[in-house]
């Protein structure tokens, strides 16, 4: 009996070494992040309103990026939205969306609604209202931001999301801090931006490592989603490797063991408007995956000789996996992005890096800008902190009077009326609530991320320091308001009824 034993365990090993080749599977996903600036916007001073839509009668840059994506991919009647797409969608492109192309927007907002109910809150992220390198402007505008993107979010949808995408994924510890305190459980992120992730120390690709979660200084914790940039390079850049499911496929699974994941991250603009025809790929690939429709036959060496087997695809479900008990925790990389090397500190936005190549004249040049709006930022926030005795009161109230016009200021039209008559025609707050936008619409990401000598976007920021310039009341005005008691009650009654 004891040599039967023996002789029956390479059996018993073949048969476990079976099981697990048999049931070898990955999962695929893709994240987009859907996001156009402002184009135009209405100036306080006389002058024309800035505009770079390039609208000829076509809808211009915003009309082209919608019909080549937005459309295909987020407005198809018939199909939907493709499966298990994960995007976010900033309140900027869908102001745009909703004035230009109304009927369409409805359309989008359907297909977000069909989303299966356990998902869309977990697929559709959520955004800090505007697109700026967070990191760089105060903790309390961060978060302020933050809030209102998921106000605006859930006004538009009518539901909060769980998940949120920085812009340009800039992040830092007090970042994801914010985040969290305005109500969001995990942000994506891109794989370097990780050290055990970033540094191979923890396998990038293990369903188990993908969420990872990170300590935050606070004792709290927040969960990062995090995609691969090998694979995100392949799509954005080698055409060849996305022709054809079978062969994308095929090249991004070879290396791939049991229990892995491989996730897509880039800009949804991509699909179509960068890469002409990419967003059938897109849609292909997604419903490839969710009908399971890949399958690869593997000859594996194990104890015994060789072992056919099958290598079965699956589809990435963001809810299911941020909901398993089991957690990895890492290390968040302060002060990275996805578009500045780890160790720029983000200075592609500060003029303190050669990121895209800038030359001395464009790092001068976007450093002025920077400090300047950084000054007028602080001198802001310091008038309004004066003016109503405490920071959280100005906040709720500026937040609720940007969300009231946002259309407007998206759009290039004359919020500026609307916000005279929404802080009752006090002339000081009209102003300092007016500053306030325009310096906030000023840090947009887009004034500093190229490194060219002539860049229609730097003129953005340099007219938006004009208005600030313009908006600002004197400092003797805002010490002769805050010691104008009744002036003040009016302000808190006011700010009671916002």
């Amino acid at each position: 009996m004891f040599n039967q034993g023996i002789d029956r365990q390479p059996a018993y090993s073949f048969i476990r070494e079976s099981k697990e080749w048999a049931t070898r599977t990955v999962t695929f996903g893709a994240i987009g992040h859907a996001y156009q600036p402002p184009r135009k916007i209405f100036m306080p001073n006389g002058q024309k309103p800035f505009d770079m839509s390039f609208d000829s009668g076509d809808g211009g840059v915003n009309g082209r990026i919608f019909r080549e994506t937005y459309g295909p991919i987020l407005a198809d009647q018939q199909r939907g939205i493709p499966p298990h797409l994960v995007f976010s969608f900033y309140p900027t492109i869908r102001e745009w969306i909703k004035k230009e192309r109304p009927g369409d927007y409805e359309i989008i907002k359907k297909n977000i609604s069909a989303l299966p109910k356990r998902e869309k809150e977990y697929n559709v992220l959520g955004d800090p209202f505007l697109h700026i390198i967070l990191p760089l402007i105060p903790e309390g505008d961060q978060e302020m931001l933050m809030r209102m993107g998921r106000q605006a979010f859930q006004e538009d949808f009518g539901f909060m999301p769980k998940g949120v995408w920085f812009p340009e994924t800039a992040v830092s510890k007090k970042t994801l801090e914010m985040a969290n305190k305005a109500g969001y459980i995990f942000a994506v992120l891109r794989d370097t931006q990780l050290e055990g992730i970033g540094s191979n120390r923890l396998n990038p690709f293990a369903d188990s490592h993908n969420p990872v979660s990170v300590k935050l200084d606070n004792g709290r914790e927040m969960a990062i989603v995090h995609f691969d940039s090998g694979t995100s390079s392949i799509v954005s850049f080698d055409g060849d490797q996305t022709n054809r499911m079978q062969d994308f496929f095929d090249h991004i699974f070879s290396g791939r063991r049991n229990h892995e994941t491989v996730l897509t991250g880039t800009d949804l603009e991509l699909y179509g408007h960068h890469k002409h025809g990419k967003e059938f790929f897109l849609r292909y690939a997604l419903e490839t995956a969710e009908k399971r429709n890949y399958r690869k036959a593997l000859r594996a060496v194990n104890a015994t000789g060789y072992l056919q087997a099958s290598f079965d695809l699956f589809p990435f479900s963001l809810r299911d996996r941020l909901q398993k008990k089991e957690k990895t925790y890492d290390t968040l990389r302060d002060m990275t992005s996805w578009s500045c090397e780890n160790g720029h500190n983000l200075g592609r936005w500060t003029g303190h890096c050669d990121c895209d190549h800038p030359s001395d004249r464009v790092n001068i040049e976007k450093q002025r800008l920077y400090n300047t709006l950084r000054q007028y930022n602080n001198e802001i926030n310091q008038a309004l902190t004066t003016v109503f005795g405490t920071e959280p009161s100005w906040r709720e109230a500026f937040a609720k009077t940007f969300l009231n016009v946002r259309g407007k200021v998206f759009n290039g039209e004359n919020f500026l009326k609307d916000l005279r008559k929404q802080v009752n025609g006090n002339e000081q707050l009209y102003r300092l609530f007016g500053a306030k936008i325009y310096t906030l619409l000023g840090f947009t990401s887009c004034g500093w991320f190229f490194g060219d000598e002539q860049r229609m976007e730097r003129e953005l920021t340099q007219n938006m320091v004009e208005a600030v310039r313009f908006m600002m009341p004197t400092e003797e005005k805002i010490v002769a308001w805050t010691n104008n008691k009744s002036g003040l009650r009016r302000l808190i009654d006011w700010v009671k009824d916002v």
